[in-house]
């Protein structure tokens, strides 16, 4: 079984569509996880769903234009599936909980001078930062340099 985790993962080109036994509609992806092995995800299609569904689709690569069985670019991008645990029937199963864009989904990302805007904002907060370090570090003249015998690949001080 998958551990809990955020992995990276690319879906397999071919998807199914299907109903549950409450008759709700979802599309089946298959992700392989590099040397974890594949895990199912059931992205449902109801109305509530439908978006978050969809966003995840798009994020594994499918162009967003036709919903048919062969989601046209589908598996050609690589997502971070969020994997937990469930129960059921006092099993514990690997279950995809998140089809994320790699490096998390910022829903406002910065535009135009807003991170010129950040970088002088934060310009004196880094500097004091620098400063700091430098003053916590020992100076480097005063360790020894190492002596490396010829008979052994490690240094002797």
């Amino acid at each position: 079984m998958i551990e809990k985790g955020t992995y990276l993962a690319k879906a397999w080109s071919q998807v199914q569509f299907g109903k549950n036994a409450n008759n709700k509609p979802f599309v089946r992806v298959k992700f392989e996880i590099k040397d974890r092995g594949s895990i199912l995800w059931d992205g449902f299609l109801t109305d509530e769903a439908a978006e978050k569904t969809l966003e995840a689709l798009e994020n594994c690569g499918w162009n967003g234009k036709k919903l048919d069985s062969k989601l046209e670019g589908m598996g050609s991008k690589q997502v971070e599936l969020v994997v937990d645990h469930e129960e059921h029937d006092g099993k514990t199963y690997a279950r995809v909980k998140w089809v994320n864009r790699p490096g998390g989904n910022v829903k406002n990302e910065f535009t135009g001078g807003d991170f010129a805007h950040l970088q002088n904002r934060l310009a004196g907060v880094l500097a004091k930062r620098v400063q700091k370090r430098e003053m916590e570090q020992p100076a480097r003249e005063s360790e020894p340099e190492p002596d490396f015998d010829s008979d052994l690949d490690e240094p002797h001080f």
